[in-house]
């Protein structure tokens, strides 16, 4: 793709400042309400006799999508489409055909949304994050091209909603295996906020990305390890937050009680995620809002019986079977 993710220097700056802007304090702020509103609609979906709920279908997954496609300006109507071509995207256990094919269906949506908007600006302005992000690509010195363009919001919905699902599937696990941590959150201990950075900093949703090549010949100092041009290279900089010097107590643990520890889940300095604040909020409100309204919540099997889904890039549960408990009215 010919994405911010994927380029550097000056053409990398010039492909992520249409999102950098489309993605505004404003307009994250602005999401807030419509977070707790799409939360709390989810939530009321559970009643005394839903039983077994599984977490990532029912609600981890639905959080970012609603988010995201709301951010987007995506009618209501086409949300099924993109829930079923996003869906997967990140599996690496499937064949390349397989995987061509959910990414052409991606990119034909995208496309088409792309359209939509650039047709409806003329006749009636919208407020939305993908109206905005044509306005910026179709100003840009030069502009985007419709294929840049389209990678950028390929990159925005892929990264945007994926990641999310498994950083809110990941810290109610972590809550609800370990009672005491959660109580120290829950009881106002200690913050959401840095309850959500532990998480983010133990397990993050993305580890292994992106794909590079060696331009030279080299050799690893630290290592020793030798990469010869042309090699592919993968670093998993999700462990960077478990590393000796930057935590050096206890780091493969869970505690919610921990300094800040400088992690590398949402990217470092010119490549840093610029929808991490908004990442933030999702989980924190998603995963708040789930104990206040059920504070008895657990798994419904042993941990261990947990599967990772079938992705060497994603960190996540596939499916998180969970017994409800006593509804708390709020």
């Amino acid at each position: 793709m010919e994405s911010a993710l994927n380029s550097e220097g000056s053409e990398h700056r010039r492909l992520r400042a249409p999102i950098q802007s489309a993605l505004s304090t404003r307009r994250v702020e602005a999401m807030v309400p419509v977070i707790e509103e799409v939360v709390s609609s989810l939530l009321d979906q559970f009643t005394a006799d839903t039983g077994i709920v599984d977490a990532v279908e029912a609600f981890a997954m639905r959080v970012p999508l609603l988010i995201t496609t709301r951010l987007l300006g995506i009618a209501p109507d086409k949300h099924k489409d993109f829930r079923d071509a996003i869906a997967g995207v990140f599996e690496t256990g499937v064949t390349s055909t397989e995987a061509k094919g959910r990414m052409e269906r991606l990119t034909q949506l995208l496309d088409g949304l792309v359209r939509d908007k650039r047709d409806n600006d003329r006749a009636a302005p919208a407020d939305d994050f993908t109206t905005d992000l044509i306005r910026q690509a179709d100003a840009g010195t030069p502009r985007l091209s419709d294929t840049q363009l389209r990678d950028q919001l390929m990159l925005v919905v892929s990264a945007g909603i994926e990641t999310t699902v498994h950083g809110i599937g990941n810290l109610l696990v972590q809550l609800m295996c370990q009672p005491d941590q959660r109580f120290l959150v829950t009881s106002g201990g200690v913050t959401w906020e840095q309850t959500v950075n532990e998480s983010l900093r133990y397990r993050p949703p993305v580890e292994w990305v992106p794909l590079r090549f060696a331009v030279d010949d080299f050799n690893d100092l630290e290592t020793g390890a030798r990469f010869t041009r042309g090699e592919e290279i993968l670093i998993n900089f999700g462990t960077a937050g478990r590393h000796p010097e930057q935590c050096p107590r206890s780091a493969d643990s869970f505690d919610v009680t921990r300094s800040p520890v400088r992690h590398l889940a949402f990217g470092y300095g010119p490549h840093s995620c610029p929808g991490a604040g908004l990442a933030r909020k999702e989980i924190e409100i998603a995963v708040r809002r789930w104990f206040e309204r059920y504070p008895e919540s657990r798994l419904a099997v042993p941990p261990s019986d947990l599967r990772q889904i079938d992705s060497w890039i994603i960190v996540g549960y596939g499916k998180i079977p969970v017994e409800l408990g006593r509804r708390h009215t709020l």
